[in-house]
């Protein structure tokens, strides 16, 4: 396991982080940094993530749909027992407020079969929004991704319409590096596409 403070690349901030490892694969068991921390996704988080997973306007953007009340119980439930970051496979995880513990917003993170590359997308409750929460959960992010040992570079998405989101990806330290036209939910639009390569976004140990 490693556990204590965690030193950020490029940041006098420092992260407190406890990340264990099942196999060959990463599991978290938190992260804390500002005012944020990264932890499994529970049941309990079930009123507040179906409040921001069923606003139309926050999926707007976002490759899924809507959810009622029984599918995003259902999702929770999954999402609990899938902690670990497995080759291949999308994790989500809780992005919640430090003092208070309720949930602010979920970050998904996907790793190649290589280990070579991973993604990520975040979701963020309007109510937790404009509060730096997305950028310090994905400073979260790189100090859990930094325990990949040949991890190169992490990417990340949003649509060309999201501004405050690709702003947010260049503070964070993302570069774009192109575009391409997709189609999301039966709907053509132009997708920016952003880059971290390791150098940034692994913490100076």
């Amino acid at each position: 396991m490693i556990a204590g403070q965690v030193a950020q690349a490029g940041s006098t901030e420092r992260a407190v982080a406890a990340i264990g490892r099942a196999g060959n694969n990463i599991t978290v068991n938190d992260i804390a940094i500002d005012d944020i921390r990264l932890r499994a996704m529970r049941e309990s988080d079930l009123a507040d993530f179906h409040a921001y997973r069923s606003d139309p306007q926050v999926a707007r953007y976002q490759g899924w749909q809507p959810m009622d009340e029984a599918r995003a119980l259902a999702f929770l439930r999954e999402q609990n027992n899938r902690s670990a970051l497995e080759p291949g496979r999308w994790v989500r995880l809780a992005i919640a407020d430090t003092p208070t513990d309720r949930l602010l917003g979920d970050i998904g993170l996907w790793l190649s079969h290589d280990r070579l590359e991973a993604e990520l997308a975040i979701t963020v409750a309007p109510s937790a929004q404009r509060r730096g929460v997305a950028r310090s959960a994905i400073r979260a992010a790189f100090v859990l991704l930094s325990g990949e040992p040949v991890l190169e570079r992490i990417r990340a998405d949003a649509d060309a319409r999201n501004l405050p989101s690709r702003r947010m990806l260049v503070a964070a330290g993302f570069r774009e590096i192109g575009t391409a036209e997709v189609f999301v939910k039966e709907e053509a639009c132009i997708e920016h596409r952003y880059r971290v390569e390791r150098e940034t976004f692994a913490p100076a140990l």
